[in-house]
This record gives structure tokens, sequence and C-alpha cells, in this order.
């Protein structure tokens, strides 16, 4: 038999209708076969095929599928209780948070996990390629705006809250600029794949250089109003 997967394909067109492409083998007791696979993909290769008896996939997904749900009503019940806190006490704190929950969901829901097309809309463009740079644009973006307005980093650090800002519209930029590329077929721009440790894009090598700034300078804030005395920055070290 052969078997055409991929993420430009629908999921009803897979020969066993699952959020993860598989295949049926039936092999006798005994029997040797030899498998052939023919990877092509302009992203990042992570295949990594496995074969399973029916019964041990049968268990594994279904564990894996209600830690996966269970993980998502956790964050969906955070999301829905900042946004009503942010409503009770008029705190956009609340609702940036609760936006940078939704969109770290909605990128592994629509992404890694795939549940996406499963459940909602089959439609692989639309979860594939947009979800990982929208996703990735909005929990970037939140996570700074976040982190400037609950270590006030603009009473204590103005200038790195400055910084931070300058930060935030270029992960806003980035992830227009990625799906721009993304619309007119340039993936050897945005997301090149040259080693399994992840995208080195040139628009990616310079998100990721943005992130890790980011990173810095958010803990140099951090440190600097825990100086001063501003309590939940000790809270938000330790987390």
């Amino acid at each position: 038999n052969e078997w055409s997967l991929g993420s430009a394909m629908p999921i009803t067109s897979r020969p066993v209708l699952h959020r993860q492409p598989l295949v049926p083998l039936r092999l006798a007791p005994g029997e040797t076969r030899t498998l052939l696979t023919r990877y092509r993909d302009n992203t990042v290769p992570a295949i990594a095929p496995e074969i399973w008896t029916r019964s041990e996939f049968r268990l594994d997904d279904t564990r894996s599928n209600a830690l996966l749900w269970m993980f998502y009503g956790i964050m969906l019940v955070m999301s829905v209780y900042n946004a009503v806190l942010a409503v009770a006490f008029k705190d956009l704190t609340y609702l940036i948070y609760s936006v940078f929950i939704v969109s770290t969901s909605l990128f592994f829901f629509a992404t890694i996990d795939g549940f996406a097309r499963l459940v909602l809309w089959d439609h692989p463009y639309l979860w594939t390629s947009l979800g990982y740079f929208c996703g990735a644009s909005l929990t970037t973006t939140s996570t700074g705006l976040f982190s400037a307005r609950f270590l006030a980093a603009r009473k204590f650090c103005p200038r790195s809250a400055r910084f931070g800002e300058y930060l935030i519209w270029s992960y806003a930029l980035l992830g227009v600029v990625s799906t721009s590329l993304d619309v007119l077929g340039r993936w050897d721009v945005a997301w090149v794949p040259r080693s399994l440790i992840g995208p080195t894009g040139p628009v990616a090598q310079c998100w990721g250089l943005l992130v890790c700034v980011g990173i810095v300078n958010v803990g140099y804030s951090a440190f600097v109003a825990l100086r001063a005395g501003h309590r939940p920055a000790r809270v938000f070290i330790l987390a």
C-alpha cells in the first residue's frame, strides 16, 4: 500500500482519522516487511516514526488526550478568571495575562497538538502556517506587556521599560512580516530547516535573538524593581 500524508492535506484523506498522521499496518506473526518513507517539507524536520500495536496505541492515546484536555481546561478556567478580575478591578494587567494564556493555548491547540483541524475546521493553511506565526506573535507580545505592567517598569526602571516597548513592537512587526512571507510562499526566508534544534530562517533568527534580549531585559527590570521594594517583583522572579 501507499499513503500520502502531511499537514497540507485534509485530515479526511488520512487512512486513520486522527490528529496525528497514522497508517494501518497488518503483519502476520513472524512476518518481516520493509517500510519506505519519503519525507519532504520546507519547515524544520520533526518526524519520528513509531510502530505500535493497536491496544498499545489506544492506551497511550487515551492517556495523552486525557492529560492534554485537562491542561486546556485549566488554561480556559485561568483565562476566564483573569478576564473577570480585569473587569472587576478595572486592571488591564489581568486582561493582558488572559490574552497570554489564550494565545499560548491556541498555539499548542492549533499546531503542535493538532486538535484544531480535528474538532474545529479542517483547514491546513490556517492552522499549520498562520497558527505558528500569529500564535507566537501574540504570545511574545502579551508576555512583554504583562511583564512591564506587573513589574511597574515605567516607575522603577524607565529606560528598561522604554527598551521593552520597542521589543514588543518588534514582536508584533515580526508576526506581520512572517505571516506575509508565508502567504507569499517564502518559507525559505521565514523558516528554513538546517537542524533539528529549531527554525533558522533569517526572520526566525531575528525573532529568537529578540526574545533572548527581551528575557534579559525583563530579568533586569525585575531585579531593579525588587531592590526598589516592589513586592510583586519577588513573586515574578520566583515564578
